[in-house]
């Protein structure tokens, strides 16, 4: 299992803002986490540094001196620099459009604005972590695929899409897929049928972790999904941002149960060892044997059901004393 390693000093970072006070306090954050950092007060100033230096994310105040920040994200392609919005504005739907328009985060200038910036850094090391994550798009609409495709690619997930439930099994026996968003009203089949069918693969044995997303949701359907294994439902027409921070949680939550998986498989593999090179035996703590092992019985002459529940000392040398036995 591969390890991420998240270096901060790896990372420019350009933080466009107007505010010398809040500037500094932004600055101060990062510094304190080791990124590199370089400060503009204006959209003309960002534009040169961004010309001059490779930066890697863009804190970005929308509302400058010399023009509007959305200018200057017209200007830059989808993928990089990664842009984080800084602003006053609540509008719901101008978050909607500003995930659609390559911003990884949104963030509002409130109360609690200190706490979400001082949060920045974990939702970058985030975003360098899904590098190594792979999300399945099933969805037969051709738009709603180029949307999400977008919006994770630019999150830096690879994404592999299609269609059909055909494919997606082709693919997903053939790629480590960690997140299935799958659409339940296809064109030619049914996605919750699908799921069902091929439980065994997609849900015991990769763990894959699965979104639904369907127009159409009965307390029937939650039941069932939930009982198949199941992590969320997500209604259409669908909110860009709660798409988006349920695919982080559940690709972490991935990570998480591949490391204790790997774990739990280096363990047994060691147990094996040991059992094949060494002579095992256990008992619990009243002396009663609970487990031999194939070499014990060999040396000791006796069969694993002559010996498991009985006391150890029934292979106790008839020369070895008794309280030397005993302590043992």
């Amino acid at each position: 299992m591969d390890i991420f390693e998240f270096k901060t000093k790896n990372f420019n970072i350009l933080i466009v803002e107007d505010s010398t006070s809040m500037i500094k306090i932004i600055n101060n954050i990062f510094l304190n986490y080791g990124f590199n950092t370089f400060l503009s007060t204006t959209l003309k100033d960002a534009r040169e540094k961004i010309n001059s230096i490779k930066i890697d994310y863009i804190i970005l105040d929308i509302n400058l001196p010399d023009g509007n920040g959305y200018e200057l994200i017209k200007e830059l392609s989808l993928s990089n620099p990664k842009i984080i919005v800084l602003t006053s504005q609540t509008d719901s739907q101008l978050r909607e459009n500003s995930y659609q328009k390559g911003i990884i985060d949104f963030i509002n200038k409130d109360k609690n604005f200190i706490y979400k910036i001082s949060e920045i850094p974990n939702l970058i090391n985030q975003i360098e972590k899904n590098k190594s994550k792979t999300i399945l798009i099933v969805d037969d609409s051709f738009v709603v695929r180029e949307q999400l495709r977008d919006i994770f690619s630019n999150r830096n997930y690879n994404i592999l899409e299609t269609s059909t439930t055909e494919e997606a099994l082709n693919l997903i026996k053939t790629n480590k897929i960690d997140l299935l968003l799958l659409d339940l009203e296809l064109e030619k089949s049914n996605g919750y049928d699908f799921l069902v069918k091929h439980r065994k693969i997609i849900l015991d044995e990769l763990r894959i972790k699965v979104l639904i997303i369907t127009g159409n949701i009965s307390p029937n359907l939650i039941r069932d999904s939930f009982r198949l294994g199941v992590r969320e439902i997500i209604k259409k027409p669908y909110m860009i941002e709660e798409l988006v921070l349920k695919t982080d949680m559940f690709t972490n939550d991935k990570d998480i149960e591949d490391e204790v998986f790997y774990k739990t498989q280096l363990l047994n593999q060691y147990k094996d060892t040991v059992d094949r090179s060494f002579i095992v035996s256990k008992t619990n703590s009243e002396g009663i044997i609970t487990y031999v092992n194939e070499a014990f019985c060999k040396i000791s002459g006796y069969i694993e059901e002559e010996v498991i529940g009985k006391p150890h000392n029934i292979i106790k040398h008839r020369d070895m004393a008794t309280s030397v036995f005993k302590e043992m």
